[in-house]
């Protein structure tokens, strides 16, 4: 048996947030929608625990991401998104999920 991922959060809480963030959408005009893949990846990732071969826990992943950071990322991917009409959106969505995930560490000190 190998090392392996347990995420914490159930599908209930991860439909609730994206219901959240889908009326957030709305009430802005579709801007909550450049914040909601480092949302989304971050919100799943935090807490999700590194599991030992024997099903103990090794450590927790956090994203430790500043918000600065996630603006001037946006700002640039905005201004992509806006000159292609949108197209650039997909890889956008992937630039800032892969963005999340490089801003992961895990934390062994409980």
């Amino acid at each position: 048996m190998q090392n392996r991922l347990k995420v914490q959060w159930t599908m209930f809480d991860m439909a609730v947030y994206s219901f959240l963030w889908l009326a957030l959408a709305v009430i802005t005009g579709g801007i909550a929608l450049l914040f909601a893949p480092y949302a989304w990846t971050a919100k799943l990732i935090n807490g999700t625990q590194l599991l030992n071969r024997v099903g103990g826990v090794d450590g927790t992943i956090t994203v430790e991401y500043s918000f600065s950071g996630q603006v001037g990322h946006i700002i640039k991917w905005a201004i992509l998104c806006i000159i292609t009409a949108g197209f650039a959106y997909p890889f956008y969505f992937w630039g800032a999920i892969r963005s999340v995930i490089d801003h992961a560490v895990v934390r062994t000190d409980f």
